[in-house]
């Protein structure tokens, strides 16, 4: 019996000396508050032909000489792919997602 009462009084004093009375602080990851920096919309052009049923040509490269990929009509919506144009030639894509150049001075800023 007197070893049962060392045992115990050794697992009290173990389990007193393991208790503490310091507050427990939780290290945690600050939460940003701040909302993520916005992503630039692509900047956006309109087929403006001066001419109300004008058509202009979508190429596949920046002239001419480039085959027609399909025709765009007057007031036509299209997002540029790049921001400058090459040689007189804006790369663009069109709402139905088809890509191509066309001329820049038929693609007026909106």
């Amino acid at each position: 019996m007197t070893n049962t009462k060392t045992l115990f009084i050794i697992l009290l004093l173990l389990m007193l000396a393991c208790s503490s009375t310091a507050p427990i602080v939780v290290m945690s990851q600050p939460i940003s508050t701040r909302a993520p920096p916005a992503t630039p919309a692509p900047p956006m052009c309109q087929i403006n032909t001066g001419v109300e049923a004008g058509t202009v040509n979508l190429r596949t490269c920046g002239g001419t000489y480039c085959p027609n990929v399909t025709i765009l009509h007057e007031g036509d919506i299209l997002t540029q792919t790049a921001p400058e144009t090459v040689d007189g030639w804006t790369p663009v894509r069109s709402s139905g997602g088809l890509q191509g150049w066309v001329n820049s001075k038929y693609c007026k800023g909106k």
